[in-house]
């Protein structure tokens, strides 16, 4: 009885009820009626190119089991099933990872609240780095797929540096398998843009593009829009590092369609994809 506070405990719930093989039968079930072939559709259909797909640990590895001896032979059941059938609708599909081995930050939306162990466990970025390693291997020369979102917001990590070190590491975990994906780096820790990013010379990344989040939580309409004028002005700032833009998540949909249209304008005009 009582609500659960994220994936992990619904696993584990499962796991204690049912049993693993039972419980990963069921998380399979739900993802297929979760996301249909008519979502995609409706996605083509409204004019969208792309679906940035959220992904976590759970689904690659069991949650009571973490090694490289035990990744799970149906990990991309699911993630294959979507890109095969977004290529077929000609969509393109960003692979985002929402949770790292440990955790990026106290939030539910990375699969466990309230963990933040990722900076400071060795064992959890070395199975995190094996992860992407196997996400670039298994999706390497697949056109369907843009690119790959190596940590969603890591608003948990210590310092920039921090961020930037675990940037550098996946990038090459990823670069060992994948010479040709784009990766996609969030700019969302700290000041959420692109001054907590390096210029992409200081570790020689080539391919990338930078990634932020406009969110302006309970704020009036204006603000709104300014935080996406904000967002214009600061890749027109950055224009020297020659890294494409890329609005991932944003919060317009509060407000009627002109405040929407205002930021799609905006990006657009920029030359943001989002």
């Amino acid at each position: 009885s009582g609500s659960l506070p994220d994936t992990y405990s619904a696993i584990q719930k499962l796991d204690s009820r049912f049993g693993v093989a039972a419980e990963q039968s069921l998380i399979h079930g739900y993802q297929q009626d979760w996301i249909t072939l008519a979502d995609l559709e409706n996605i083509r259909n409204a004019g969208y190119n792309a679906i940035r797909v959220p992904v976590w640990w759970g689904q690659f590895y069991p949650i009571d089991n973490v090694s490289n001896a035990s990744f799970r032979a149906d990990a991309f059941q699911e993630l294959d099933w979507l890109v095969s059938n977004a290529g077929a609708l000609g969509l393109y599909v960003i692979i985002d990872m929402h949770g790292v081995v440990g955790g990026q930050s106290t939030s539910d939306s990375t699969g466990r609240a309230g963990q933040n162990q990722y900076w400071n466990d060795g064992n959890d970025q070395g199975n995190t780095a094996f992860l992407w390693w196997q996400i670039a291997n298994h999706f390497k020369g697949n056109g369907t797929v843009a690119g790959y979102d190596l940590i969603n917001e890591p608003t948990g990590a210590p310092n920039t540096q921090a961020v930037w070190n675990a940037y550098n590491s996946l990038y090459g975990s990823v670069r060992s398998a994948d010479p040709d994906h784009m990766i996609f780096m969030e700019g969302t820790f700290g000041s959420w843009n692109w001054d907590m990013l390096p210029a992409p010379s200081t570790y020689g990344w080539t391919n990338v593009v930078y990634e932020m989040h406009e969110y302006q939580y309970n704020a009036a309409e204006a603000q709104v829009r300014q935080g996406s004028t904000n967002q214009v002005n600061d890749f027109n700032n950055h224009a020297s590092w020659n890294v494409p833009g890329y609005i991932g998540e944003w919060n317009d949909f509060g407000y009627d369609s002109s405040t929407w249209n205002f930021s799609k304008s905006a990006y657009d005009g920029a030359g943001l994809s989002w």
